[in-house]
């Protein structure tokens, strides 16, 4: 029988052997983590955009005045304008997030709202993330109805 004496601890083969399953059980929830973050940077930037384009509806009613969002039909940004005031705020996506395709696919790169609201062309806002998952946001015709498709916000 061994003696026990208040100085124990893990052996150095205990401790490796430790380090190598949680290594290796990071080495495979990582991957799926990664895609977790990028699905919520879209799905955030997204929701970003809509409350965006439904702000600035809402204030063209309000207000009485043009609103527009102005989008960088190659680059991942956009920008609030207010008829009257200019440029009110700059807006990037998120990490990972592009354009679908990498580039906007608005006839114009202008979502623009007139005093009641409504918009003169309609068209979509595309948006992906590096894993290849999807959003698409509909700008409809006159009342600027936002539609949104894919799995992450519903059809």
């Amino acid at each position: 029988m061994r003696e026990q004496t208040a100085e124990q601890g893990f052996s150095l083969i205990e401790v490796m052997v430790a380090l190598a399953v949680s290594t290796l059980l990071m080495a495979i929830a990582l991957p799926d983590f990664s895609a977790l973050v990028d699905r919520a940077f879209l799905f955030n930037t997204t929701c970003e955009i809509v409350g965006d384009l439904r702000d600035q509806q809402a204030l063209a009613r309000a207000q009485q005045a043009y609103q527009e969002v102005r989008f960088a039909p190659f680059a991942p940004y956009y920008q609030l304008y207010s008829d009257g005031i200019g440029y009110t705020r700059y807006t990037g996506f998120d990490p990972g997030v592009m354009y679908e395709d990498g580039y906007l696919h608005l006839p114009q790169p202008t979502v623009r709202y007139n005093l009641a609201g409504n918009v003169n062309e309609s068209g979509k806002i595309g948006l992906a993330d590096r894993e290849g998952d999807k959003q698409t946001i509909v700008v409809c015709l006159d009342s600027g109805e936002l539609r949104f498709t894919h799995g992450l916000l519903g059809s």
